[in-house]
């Protein structure tokens, strides 16, 4: 596993009870809008949570009846969601080993961040082959400049984060999708996220050759 990965996940497993309860108020404080815009924009019921982390989201989907999967690249958050009988996996999001075209939605909340920017066009690349055609995507990104290690604790662990502006999510994520709402919120800690809620692009089919 990159060190960078490898950093993050430990970073997030020193503190994974906190995190929890911080991803709880998320969903009930800011998230629930995000969540039912993009629950009504999908086409059908499988969602793939990517970062799924302990769980909290996974959980808010089964409640509204869908069928969603979570992956994950830290065995804590992994077993976790497995304690509260949910679906989920050991999976690295840049590069999630599942079937094409099997899920309407995938839903990333602050999980992209966590990826270095030149690997970025490969994720997309792979996470959009998982959507069926007109799939959704949501995804939420830290507004700013730069990107590398923060300290996460007063212990000193340390996450990997990026940080994205308008522009970035237009080169990054334009090729494959289309923005169906976006929005600035400001977190309680003062950062503020870029929220998108974002349409798989219809692909032409290519053309047949004559041999």
């Amino acid at each position: 596993m990159e060190a960078y990965k490898k950093e993050t996940v430990s970073s997030f497993e020193s503190r994974s009870k906190s995190y929890e309860a911080s991803l709880v108020e998320v969903l009930e404080k800011f998230a629930r809008p995000d969540m039912e815009r993009f629950i009504g924009g999908l086409r059908g019921p499988r969602v793939l949570d990517i970062g799924c982390g302990p769980g909290v989201f996974l959980s808010a989907f089964r409640e509204q009846g869908l069928d969603a999967m979570g992956i994950d690249l830290s065995d804590v958050m992994v077993q976790r969601c497995h304690d509260k009988g949910l679906h989920a996996k050991k999976m690295d999001i840049e590069n999630p080993i599942l079937y094409p075209r099997s899920f309407h939605g995938i839903w990333a909340n602050a999980a992209v961040q966590h990826v270095p920017k030149e690997r970025l066009p490969n994720m997309i690349n792979n996470i959009s082959r998982l959507l069926m055609p007109e799939g959704m995507m949501f995804v939420s990104l830290p507004e700013g400049e730069g990107e590398g290690f923060l300290e996460d604790t007063p212990g000193g662990a340390k996450k990997w984060v990026t940080h994205f502006n308008e522009e970035d999510v237009s080169r990054y994520f334009g090729k494959k999708f289309e923005i169906v709402h976006a929005e600035k919120r400001i977190m309680p800690d003062q950062r503020t996220y870029l929220t998108y809620l974002l349409k798989l692009k219809n692909e032409a089919p290519k053309a047949f050759r004559n041999f």
